[in-house]
C-alpha cells in the first residue's frame, strides 16, 4: 500500500491524458464496398482505467509491483483451486464531494450500497446471474481513531464537477481515511474529461469519463448508479476490462487479457449487443480456457457492454480473481471490525460551519451539533486545538484544513465528525476545455478548442499559452473565457490567471496536443499475382492517415523497380475516382497490367503522375503531411511450385501421392504431368506414383502446373527402385499318393511382401539334403508362366516315394533368378505311413439302435469311402458317405474302404451286439363307468427298440397293491400291435379301497391267469402302475343359503367331483332360468325353496343334491297389501314374508269379510310360500275381496309377536 500512496499523483495525473492507448499503429485494412466505415461509432460505457494503467506501466517499479501482485494472486489460486471459497465482507467509507453535499442524502449512500451487494451476490435485481462472487461491502461505523461514525462523508466544494486533467489531485485531499483499512469511494457530480478522443474517416469521437479506480487504491465515481459502482469496484479489487489489451493473444489466460480463464478474450469496446446475439470479436478461445469458441460477454460488468436482456454479473473467474486480491492484498480488511460499532453509548457527532470558502485571516465557526454527549475535542490538522463545545477558527495559510470533532459521553463512547476547509486568497482559477485533442493548420484546415472559465470570485483574467514549436509562453488574452482557433500543430501548454484586484491565483497548466491535419496517403499493396503469363493482376487499397480529405482524380503509378532509381519502368496507371476521408481506408481495387515479360517485383507510388524517373514527389498539387510513406513496393508473386522432395527412394509396389505445391503467387488450379507411366492420372494435381516391379531402377516425372489466374510453371521429382525379391519355400504336408508316391503341399512366398512368385521359378524334392551325395531325387516342380497374384501361394505336387521318410524341397536350385539372399531357399518335412480307424461301434447297444459309425485317419484325407455290412442282417444307411447310421439288428461286421485325391487306397473293419426288450404299462385314467364298475383307459409299452406288443399279453387288475391287494380281472391284449405303445380299455368293479393296481406280464401264480403265457424280460421292476379312483359325486357348498330380498340375480353352482358331468336335471323348475344346465339362476321373486340336482357323467354313473335356498327381508313382517292367484307365476300365494330371525310361524289364519276361517297353519317355516295361501276355499277358487290375516310368529329369542293386516285378492 506505501507503493500505491507514492503513486497516487501519477495515477490522477496520466489517467485523463486525452491519447487512447488502444489507437496503436498497425496496417490498415481496406473498407467494404458501399460504405467508408467509422470503426469507433459505438455509444460505449466510459472509464478511464486503461488509460492510467497503461501509461502507469511506462514507470518500471509500478510494473514491478503489478507482476508481483499478479503473482501473488496466481499463487493464492494454486492454494485455492480445491477448497470452498472464503466469504469476504469489506468496509467502505464514501465521501460526498458536491457543490450542495446533502442532495445525496444517506438513504441514497445506503440503496446505492445494496445494490452494490446485490450485485456482488447474485441477489435482488441480480438474481439469475452468472455467479455470487462471496463478496460482500459494508458502511464503516467506526473511524480510524476509533469512533463512531455512519461512514458517509461530505465536502461542500466547488470540485464535485472536477477537470480530470488538472483538478484530480485536489479530490483524494479532501480528507482520504487510511486505504489499508477502509475502501475509499469518491462520489461527485461530474468528472470534466475526455479520456478517449478518435478521428476516423472524417469524425471525431470523444469519450466523457464516467468512473476510475486503481488496484487497492481509490474510486471515484460521477453518481451512484450501480452499473459504474461495481464496475470501477472491479478494477479496484485487480479486475481489469474483458477487452483488457484489445486484442485476441490466448497462448495463456492466465496471464493474457484480462488474466481470467473463464472470460473469452475480447478486442472490442463495443457495447449494446442484445443477450441473444451478441459479438464475437475473437476466435482464439480454444487455445486456451476453453474448448469451443464463444461469444463475447455482453452481460459482463469489467465490459462496456450493458447488453440487451442481460443481468449484469461476474464469471467465477473474476470472482476466484477478486478473492485472491482480497486474500494477498487486502489483508488489513479481512475480519475487520470497523463495520462494528466500537461502543454503545447513543452518541452522535456534527458540526455546521459558517464561510463555506474563507480567505487567508477569516475567522469560522464551527457549531457543535452532537447529542447525547458532554465532552468534546476539535483537532486542526489531527492536533488537538480545543475542548470547547464550538470552535472559532482563523486561518493562516492558502491550504486545506482539516477538522476532526471527537464527542464523547460519560463513559468515554466517542464518535467523530469531519470537515475539510479549503482557504484560498479570496480567488481560485479554474477553467475546463472542450476538446482536449484536435488537428488544426492554417491554410490547410483550422480547428479551435473553447476554455469555459469556472474560477471562484475573480474579476478580471490573463490567458497563458505557448507550444514546443515557435510560441513562447505569452498572454493570448484577457477575456473571461477563450476561444482559440490553432494555426500550427504542436504540443500546447496553457493556464489562467484570475484576479479580484487584491488576490491573484493561477490555475495548474493544461496540456494537450494540436496535430497536423494535413492529408498523408498511402498505397498498399493486398495481392500481386501473374496474369496470363504476360500479365499482372493487383489489388490494392489506399489510406489516408492525415485528417484532410484526400480529393478524387489522384494518380496512383505502378514500376517494375524502385522508381526512385534509374532505370525503373511504368508500368500502369491507376486514378483515383473517389475522395478519402481523414484516418479512413478506401475499397479494395483491382487493376490488370501488361508487362510483356514474367516481372516479379512492383512499386507503387501514390499521389504521383509517373512522368518522370527517377520520381520526385510532390508532383501534383495534392499535399501532403509527408511524402516518405506514398512508396509500396511487393515481390516474389510470380507464379511458382515446387515438390518436396525432389527424390523418393521407393520399393517396388510402393506408392506415393505427388504433391506440387505453390511456392508464390496463388494455389494451383490444374497441373498436367508429361510422362504417364505408373500414374493414376496425368490431368491432375497430385497423381499416384506406384513404382515398378521388376522394371528400370531410375525414372522421373515432370509437372506442369497453372495458376487461378492462368499462369503456369514447371517442377521436376526423380526415383530410384532397387531390387528386392528373396524367394523361399515351406512344405506344409505330405501325404501318399498312388503307385506308393507322395504327394508334397509347399507355400513359395517372396520376402518382398508387395511382389510376387514369378513364373517358371523351379522347386526339386530328394529323400534327403541334397547336398549329400546319397540324396535321390524324387520329383520337381515349375510355376506357370504367368507368375502369381500375391507375395505368397501354395502349390501341390506328386513325387516318387521316399525311403527315409524325409522331403527335402530346394527352391531356385541354380539360381537362375535373381534375389537377395539364396540362404533360405531349402526346407525339409517329414513323411508318414497313412492311419485309418472305424469308430461308434465300441459298445452293445439296443435293438434297432442306429448308429453314427465313421472313421478317422492320420496322415490321410479321404475324398471316397465305401461302406458294407460283411455279415450279419443290420442295415447301414449309405455306402459312399463319411458317416454311415447303422441300425443293428444282430451281431454284424462292418467294413470301410477309402481313397485319397491322390489314389491312395486303405480300408478298417468293426462289429456290434443287442440287449433283450422291456415291457411297462401306465394306467392313464379310471373313470365310473356305472355306479358299481370303472372303466380304466391303460397303455403298455414294449422297450428296447422292438417294435411291436404280442398277442394274449396279461395285464393283472388288483384292488389296492399287487402283493396285498384282490386281483379284480386280468386283460389279455386280443392280437399282435404294432409300434412300441398301444393302449387299450377295459371294464371292471369299482376297487373297494379306491386304488387300483396294474401289473403287465405278470406270471401271477393264481389260476385266474392263463399258463405260458408270461416270458422273461431284461427288467421286472417297472411293470406295475397305480392310480385312485374317484367316485362321481354332485353336492352344494354350502348346502343351505340365505338371501336377502329383493333377491335380484342368483346362480346356483353344484360342485361335481370324480370327473366332469354330461346332463344335469333340476327340480323345481319354478323360477329357475333352466331345469337342464348346470348353473340356473333364480329368477323368483324371493320365496325361500329347496333345489334338488341330478347329474350324470359321460357314461352311466348318476348323483343327486339338494340345495335349500332361504330368504328374508330387513323387517320383522312385511305382507303384501294384494295377490292374484291366477298361476301366471306372479303373486300367486299369500304366505308369511319376515326376517331372518325368525324360529317359525306358529299361526297363520285368513278370515273372509264375514269372519270366516278360510286357510290357516301352525308351526312352519317363514318366507316359504309352500306354506301360504293359494286363494282356494275348499278347494275352490274365493271371490275376488278383502281379507283380514293373523300372524304370530316366534322368533330365535323364544319371542313372539302377534301381527294382523288385511289383503286384497285380485281376480
Amino acid at each position: 500500500m506505501d507503493f500505491q500512496h507514492r503513486f497516487a499523483n501519477i495515477w490522477l495525473t496520466l489517467l485523463f491524458l486525452c491519447i487512447p492507448l488502444f489507437l496503436r499503429a498497425q496496417t490498415p485494412q481496406p473498407s467494404p464496398r458501399g460504405a467508408m466505415v467509422n470503426v469507433g461509432g459505438q455509444q460505449v460505457f466510459s472509464c478511464g482505467t486503461d488509460v492510467l494503467q497503461n501509461k502507469l506501466r511506462d514507470n518500471q517499479a509500478f510494473r514491478i509491483y503489478e507482476a508481483e501482485m499478479n503473482r501473488r494472486i496466481r499463487q493464492q489460486s494454486y492454494k485455492t483451486a480445491l477448497m470452498a471459497p472464503s466469504t469476504y465482507t469489506l468496509p467502505v467509507v464514501f465521501h460526498i464531494i458536491h457543490q450542495d453535499p446533502s442532495s445525496i442524502t444517506d438513504a441514497d449512500v445506503i440503496a446505492a450500497l445494496q445494490m452494490l451487494n446485490d450485485a456482488y451476490g447474485q441477489s435482488g435485481p441480480f438474481a439469475g446471474a452468472r455467479t455470487n462472487t462471496q463478496i460482500q461491502f459494508c458502511l464503516a461505523k467506526t473511524d480510524p481513531n476509533g469512533g463512531k461514525t455512519t461512514g458517509i462523508l461530505r465536502n461542500k466544494t466547488y470540485l464535485g464537477d472536477f477537470d480530470a486533467d488538472m483538478e484530480g489531485d485536489d479530490i483524494v485531499n479532501l480528507g482520504k481515511w487510511d486505504g489499508s483499512r477502509y475502501i475509499n469511494i469518491w462520489v461527485v457530480e461530474d468528472i470534466k474529461s475526455e479520456f478517449m478522443q478518435s478521428f476516423e474517416c472524417g469524425k471525431w469521437q470523444r469519450l466523457k469519463m464516467g468512473g476510475y479506480a486503481s488496484a487497492g487504491g481509490d474510486i471515484v465515481v460521477a453518481g451512484l448508479g450501480v452499473g459504474v459502482l461495481a464496475h470501477e469496484m472491479g478494477h479496484y479489487l485487480s479486475l481489469m476490462h474483458t477487452f483488457a489489451a484489445m486484442d485476441c493473444k490466448n497462448n495463456d489466460c492466465a496471464v493474457d487479457g484480462d488474466m481470467v480463464c473463464d472470460t473469452p478474450p475480447d478486442k472490442s469496446i463495443k457495447g449494446g449487443f442484445d443477450c441473444s446475439n451478441p459479438e464475437n470479436s475473437c476466435d482464439t478461445d480454444t487455445l486456451s480456457g476453453f474448448t469451443t469458441d464463444v461469444p463475447d460477454l455482453p452481460d459482463n460488468f469489467m465490459d462496456y457492454g450493458g447488453g440487451t436482456g442481460c443481468i449484469s454479473s461476474f464469471t467465477e473467474g473474476q470472482a476466484a480473481r477478486m478473492r485472491n486480491f482480497i486474500a494477498t492484498s487486502l489483508t488489513g480488511m479481512i475480519s475487520t471490525t470497523v463495520c462494528n460499532e466500537p461502543c454503545t453509548g447513543a452518541v452522535t457527532a456534527g458540526f455546521t460551519r459558517t464561510n463555506t470558502f474563507p480567505l487567508i485571516g477569516d475567522a469560522v465557526t464551527f457549531t457543535n451539533t452532537s447529542t447525547g454527549t458532554t465532552d468534546f475535542e476539535w483537532y486542526i490538522d489531527d492536533v488537538l486545538t480545543a475542548t470547547t463545545a464550538d470552535l472559532t477558527f482563523t486561518p493562516t495559510a492558502k491550504k486545506n484544513y482539516y477538522i476532526t470533532l471527537r464527542a464523547k459521553d460519560a463513559s468515554g463512547c466517542f464518535a467523530s465528525a469531519y470537515d475539510v476547509v479549503q482557504v484560498s486568497c479570496g480567488v481560485v482559477a479554474r477553467f475546463t476545455p472542450d476538446k482536449r485533442k484536435i488537428a488544426s493548420k492554417e491554410n490547410v484546415e483550422t480547428d479551435d478548442i473553447t476554455f469555459t472559465n469556472r474560477s471562484e470570485n475573480a474579476t478580471s483574467f490573463t490567458w497563458y499559452m505557448s507550444n514546443d514549436k515557435s510560441m513562447a509562453d505569452q498572454v493570448v488574452a484577457t477575456s473571461k473565457d477563450l476561444t482559440w482557433t490553432f494555426k500550427e500543430p504542436g504540443v500546447y501548454k496553457i493556464r489562467l490567471e484570475a484576479t479580484n484586484g487584491t488576490c491573484t491565483d493561477v490555475s495548474d497548466e493544461f496540456t494537450f496536443t494540436v496535430d497536423d491535419p494535413t492529408a498523408d496517403g498511402t498505397v498498399y499493396l493486398q495481392d500481386i499475382h501473374c496474369y496470363q503469363e504476360d500479365k499482372l493482376r493487383i489489388s490494392f487499397f489506399f489510406h489516408n492517415d492525415g485528417y484532410k480529405t484526400i480529393p478524387a482524380n489522384v494518380p496512383v503509378s505502378f514500376y517494375d523497380s524502385d522508381p526512385r532509381l534509374p532505370g525503373a519502368k511504368k508500368i500502369g496507371e491507376y486514378i483515383i475516382p473517389y475522395e478519402i476521408k481523414g484516418k479512413c481506408s478506401s475499397y479494395l481495387e483491382n487493376i490488370i497490367l501488361t508487362t510483356g515479360s514474367k516481372v516479379d517485383q512492383v512499386f507503387a507510388v501514390f499521389n504521383d503522375v509517373g512522368l518522370t524517373i527517377p520520381v520526385v514527389l510532390p508532383n501534383t498539387t495534392v499535399e501532403e503531411r509527408s511524402y516518405t510513406n506514398n512508396f509500396r513496393s511487393k515481390k516474389n508473386f510470380q507464379f511458382k511450385i515446387a515438390i518436396t522432395p525432389a527424390l523418393h527412394n521407393l520399393v517396388p509396389g510402393d506408392t506415393v501421392r505427388l504433391q506440387p505445391k505453390s511456392v508464390q503467387g496463388g494455389d494451383i488450379t490444374s497441373a498436367t504431368w508429361t510422362n504417364a507411366d505408373f500414374l493414376d492420372c496425368t490431368n491432375c494435381i497430385e497423381p499416384l506414383f506406384t513404382a515398378a516391379y521388376r522394371r528400370e531402377t531410375a525414372t522421373s516425372k515432370e509437372v506442369i502446373a497453372m495458376s487461378k489466374y492462368g499462369c503456369t510453371d514447371r517442377a521436376y521429382v526423380n526415383f530410384t527402385i532397387p531390387t528386392v525379391d528373396d524367394y523361399s519355400v515351406k512344405i506344409d504336408g505330405t501325404e501318399c499318393a498312388a503307385n506308393n508316391g507322395i504327394h508334397i503341399d509347399f507355400t513359395l512366398c517372396n520376402a518382398y511382401t508387395k511382389g510376387n512368385i514369378p513364373g517358371l521359378l523351379k522347386v526339386d524334392f530328394y529323400d534327403d539334403d541334397p547336398a549329400v551325395k546319397t540324396a535321390n531325387y524324387l520329383g520337381s516342380f515349375t510355376v506357370p508362366s504367368a507368375g502369381t497374384a500375391s507375395d505368397c501361394q501354395q502349390f501341390g505336387v506328386n513325387v516318387d516315394g521316399s525311403a527315409t521318410h524325409k522331403v527335402y524341397a530346394h527352391v531356385n536350385p541354380a539360381k537362375d533368378t535373381l534375389e537377395t539372399n539364396y540362404a533360405n531357399n531349402l526346407h525339409q518335412a517329414l513323411y508318414n505311413d497313412p492311419q485309418i480307424q472305424i469308430t461308434g461301434l465300441e459298445n452293445t447297444v439296443w435293438r434297432k439302435t442306429t448308429l453314427p459309425v465313421s472313421f478317422t485317419t492320420q496322415y490321410f484325407t479321404p475324398v471316397v469311402q465305401t461302406w458294407q455290412i460283411v455279415s450279419g442282417y443290420s442295415d447301414i444307411s449309405c455306402t459312399n458317405c463319411p458317416t454311415a447310421q447303422v441300425t443293428i439288428y444282430d451281431t454284424s461286421l462292418v467294413k470301410v474302404n477309402t481313397v485319397n485325391r491322390y489314389g491312395c487306397k486303405i480300408e478298417a473293419n468293426a462289429v456290434a451286439t443287442q440287449f433283450p426288450p422291456d415291457l411297462t404299462v401306465n394306467i392313464l385314467s379310471a373313470k365310473c363307468y356305472s355306479n358299481t364298475s370303472t372303466i380304466v383307459n391303460f397303455e403298455l409299452c414294449i422297450g428296447n427298440y422292438y417294435d411291436y406288443l404280442y398277442e394274449k399279453l396279461p395285464v393283472s387288475f388288483y384292488d389296492g397293491n399287487s402283493s396285498t391287494g384282490k386281483l379284480i380281472a386280468t386283460y389279455y391284449t386280443p392280437a399282435i400291435t404294432w409300434g412300441n405303445c398301444g393302449t387299450f380299455s377295459f371294464i371292471l368293479n369299482t376297487p373297494i379301497t379306491q386304488q387300483l393296481t396294474a401289473v403287465v406280464n405278470d406270471p401271477g401264480g393264481s389260476k385266474d391267469i392263463e399258463a405260458g403265457r408270461a416270458f422273461n424280460e431284461m427288467d421286472y421292476t417297472n411293470n406295475t402302475a397305480h392310480t385312485g379312483t374317484v367316485p362321481f359325486v354332485v353336492s352344494f357348498d354350502p348346502p343351505t343359503i340365505a338371501l336377502k330380498r329383493p333377491l335380484g340375480t342368483t346362480t346356483l353352482q353344484p360342485v361335481i367331483e370324480g370327473g366332469p358331468a354330461r346332463s344335469f336335471f333340476w327340480l323345481p323348475a319354478e323360477g329357475l332360468s333352466c331345469s337342464d344346465c348346470e348353473t340356473p339362476v333364480v329368477l323368483g321373486k324371493g320365496a325361500s325353496q329347496v333345489y334338488k340336482v341330478r347329474a350324470t357323467n359321460e357314461y352311466f354313473c348318476t348323483s343327486i343334491a339338494t340345495l335349500n335356498v332361504q330368504t328374508f327381508v330387513d323387517d320383522r313382517l312385511l305382507m303384501p297389501t294384494a295377490f292374484s292367484p291366477n298361476n301366471d307365476g306372479v303373486n300367486d300365494v299369500l304366505y308369511v314374508i319376515g326376517s331372518r330371525d325368525i324360529a317359525k310361524v306358529k299361526n297363520f289364519v285368513v278370515y273372509d269379510r264375514w269372519g270366516k276361517k278360510v286357510f290357516e297353519v301352525h308351526d312352519v317355516p317363514a318366507n316359504d310360500k309352500q306354506y301360504g295361501w293359494q286363494g282356494l276355499v275348499n278347494g275352490m277358487p274365493a271371490d275376488a275381496g278383502s281379507f283380514i290375516y293373523l300372524v304370530e310368529l316366534q322368533f330365535n329369542n323364544n319371542e313372539t309377536q302377534l301381527f294382523k293386516g288385511s289383503v286384497l285378492l285380485v281376480r
